[in-house]
């Protein structure tokens, strides 16, 4: 059954009241990471026009206090979200003016995801091309809400990521990024294993707080399980996905510690599952991706089956590929068009265990 325009409106409105403790908290983090990194690289070049803004507004050389923080944090994430809403925008009322329906705002919840899933220093075009991909060939050529079977904000991100790999290579600020998602942390365990830990400073604490760069949504674990929570409680998102992504996570990581064996020289087969869950942008991605109602199973069985692959390939793309540590947003692409395939078949199996049944009685 296809539901309505109004359930839609209400999934939408839902979804993005969940984002908003996730945004609050990127302007927090955001902020803070920059400060710090701006600390550490004060004589090395220009960060760019956000740079020169902050740099205006607040005194950067004294200790990172609220006010500075939260100008820094507003600087990089409000010119991002505030275009990519304007983009989604532009294409949304391209399309339902084209085929004669009214103006869907699911496009703000679009904006408001690609921008959780871009990385501070995102330059603006960068923006306009993913989202306006990630617009018309991620979500209106299939008809708009309800009727795509990828999330459209993970199609703008991959996008970009794909066509812009090397983008924060000379930045002097944002140099912990791998990609447009990884995380400086794996890509030095990858070389340095357990040492790395300590040589980034981070604790797990801190890192479970946000004190570590990424996309501007992925970072702060707590506004994330709030959002989590929200989406839950709203019955948007499905408690068996989410359980099975961190059974797949916590298998993966087992196996792999079961494979190095406590060698050191393993590398980062020997990474340990809870630091796994906070590095990258795992845990963004299980709340407000890996449940898109358009991109996930609709089978209970279906939806542990996803899960559990999504946190076994995250896990396997982390250990076999240092070029790009994190790989969350590639698995979720990949998942997500198996989706239907995996739905198949456990309805398959369904329909033929009960034929077996009738057949016996």
């Amino acid at each position: 059954m296809t539901a309505s325009p109004a359930n839609y409106r209400h999934l939408n409105r839902m979804r993005l009241l969940a984002t908003l403790p996730v945004l609050v908290a990127a302007v927090i983090t955001t902020g803070v990471n920059y400060l710090q990194a701006l600390a550490l690289n004060e004589g090395v070049g220009n960060g760019g026009w956000r740079d020169s803004l902050v740099r205006s507004w607040v005194n950067t050389a004294n200790s990172p206090d609220l006010v500075a923080t939260v100008v820094a944090g507003l600087v990089h994430l409000v010119p991002v979200l505030l275009l990519a809403i304007i983009v989604a925008g532009f294409w949304e009322r391209i399309f339902s003016v084209a085929r004669g329906r009214p103006f869907n705002r699911a496009c703000i919840v679009i904006a408001v995801l690609f921008t959780m899933l871009s990385h501070p220093a995102i330059p603006l075009f960068h923006v306009v091309f993913g989202l306006s991909f990630a617009m018309v060939f991620g979500y209106a050529v299939f008809g708009g809400d309800g009727k795509t079977f990828l999330a459209p904000a993970l199609v703008g991100a991959v996008v970009v990521q794909v066509s812009f790999p090397g983008a924060l290579n000379d930045h002097p600020i944002w140099t912990g990024l791998n990609g447009h998602d990884g995380t400086n942390l794996l890509a030095a365990y990858h070389q340095q294993g357990q040492a790395a830990l300590e040589w980034n400073g981070l604790g797990w604490w801190d890192l479970f707080m946000g004190a570590a760069q990424g996309m501007m949504g992925s970072t702060a674990i707590p506004a994330i399980m709030l959002g989590a929570a929200i989406l839950v409680a709203g019955h948007l998102a499905s408690l068996r996905l989410l359980a099975g992504l961190a059974v797949g996570m916590l298998a993966g990581s087992l196996i792999c510690l079961a494979i190095a064996g406590g060698d050191p020289a393993a590398g980062i087969l020997n990474f340990p599952w809870h630091w796994h869950l906070i590095t990258g942008g795992l845990v963004f991605a299980m709340a407000f991706i890996a449940t898109d109602p358009t991109a996930s199973c609709g089978t209970n069985h279906g939806r542990w089956i996803q899960g559990i692959l999504t946190g076994l390939l995250v896990v396997l793309v982390r250990v076999v590929n240092p070029a790009h540590p994190d790989g969350i947003n590639s698995v979720l692409l990949l998942v997500s068009v198996l989706a239907p395939v995996i739905d198949h078949g456990v309805t398959w199996f369904n329909i033929r265990r009960r034929m077996r049944v009738r057949l016996r009685t």
